[in-house]
């Protein structure tokens, strides 16, 4: 069929891969970016990770998709931008500041902020949501409050919602 898109992955051309041979990024053992992604893990999303969608029989959210993800860059892709998708799938719960600011990375295509005071005056969290449905906003929001035992339960609840748009227009 003329015009359509290949199903199969094709081989890099000769340009790109060259290109891409000559991209110089840290190993992962070497990467200090790699560190900072990690750091402050409370809890891992397991790789099958997969949010619901009331009424739908497709999901809101799966990482599954991502699970190509591991490894070398193949030369069809630019190891710089390879790296970034291995750091970005550190994914779950994670400790940004100590008992202030808690965020859920991998349960959409942004990330979710819940904001604590630190000082315990005020009883109330401020979420800082981008994420696409509210499925995965509630699923962010159980798993935050799973871990935060008392001071998610019993008394802190959102107290402002900070809610961001996507910019669909960034990736088109």
């Amino acid at each position: 069929m003329t015009g359509s898109v290949p199903r199969e992955p094709q081989p890099a051309t000769s340009l790109t891969a060259d290109l891409n041979a000559a991209v110089d990024v840290p190993s992962p053992d070497q990467d200090p970016e790699a560190a900072l992604a990690a750091r402050g893990l409370v809890q891992a999303l397991p790789a099958d990770f997969t949010v619901g969608k009331e009424g739908s029989d497709f999901p809101a959210w799966r990482l599954g998709p991502y699970a190509f993800l591991t490894g070398a860059a193949p030369d069809t892709v630019n190891p710089s931008l390879w790296r970034n998708a291995l750091l970005n799938m550190n994914t779950g719960l994670f400790e940004v500041v100590e008992n202030a600011v808690y965020q859920v990375r991998g349960m959409d295509l942004s990330n979710i902020s819940f904001l604590e005071d630190p000082t315990g005056s005020s009883r109330d969290i401020v979420v800082v949501d981008p994420l696409v449905s509210e499925e995965c906003a509630k699923a962010a929001l159980d798993l935050y409050r799973a871990h935060r035992g008392e001071h998610a339960r019993g008394g802190r609840n959102p107290g402002l919602l900070a809610w961001v748009r996507r910019h669909d227009g960034h990736h088109t």
